[in-house]
């Protein structure tokens, strides 16, 4: 691989992943009891010629096509237990607040921080939320985006299980002016 880093095959709930280990797929199967990875060593499921400078060809792309068709997953390599983590950036917390931060936004503008909603829910013990990020301050944990009016803000746990600023109807990220590594202050009352 490219400056040392390793490829993988994945598999886990029916789906399979094929990628450089940089740890962009731990957000694909975290928490999938059924998730199995190997090493990309087995040369004879490459390209016959792989260059330095194209593994997503060479590569990732050969391998894919050979799992599209049926090939076992352990035929790519062995058993890889150690796959780099994504750094995540950390949260600061107190029995009365959270400072986390967003660490991505959708293409609908939701804004999604790096606080687990079962974190949250924990941490909240059945007290009300709020929110403040930006020039905003957002009232309880919404279950829907309905719960807010068209235009209005609202905080829920999203499908990927982390506290979300979203807009209904809306792009939150625009509306806010707000990205990536943007700070949320969650307080409960």
């Amino acid at each position: 691989m490219g400056a040392g880093r390793r490829g993988l095959a994945a598999s886990a709930r029916g789906q399979f992943w094929v990628g450089p280990d940089n740890g962009l797929f731990q957000w694909a199967w975290a928490g999938s009891p059924d998730l199995a990875i190997v090493s990309l060593t087995v040369a004879a499921y490459f390209r016959p010629q792989v260059a330095a400078t194209f593994h997503g060809r060479d590569l990732f792309g050969a391998v894919a096509a050979h799992l599209s068709r049926g090939v076992d997953l352990s035929q790519f390599g062995p058993p890889l237990t150690d796959p780099l983590p994504l750094p995540f950036p950390a949260q600061v917390r107190d029995s009365q607040m959270i400072q986390g931060q967003i660490i991505y936004v959708d293409h609908f503008g939701n804004l999604v921080s790096n606080v687990s909603g079962s974190e949250l829910r924990s941490w909240l013990q059945k007290r009300r939320l709020l929110v403040h990020i930006g020039s905003r301050a957002i009232s309880g944990l919404s279950a829907t985006y309905e719960d807010a009016a068209p235009g209005e803000f609202l905080a829920l746990i999203g499908s990927h299980g982390y506290l979300e600023v979203a807009c209904n109807q809306g792009h939150a990220a625009r509306r806010l002016g707000l990205g990536l590594g943007a700070p949320l202050a969650l307080l409960r009352s």
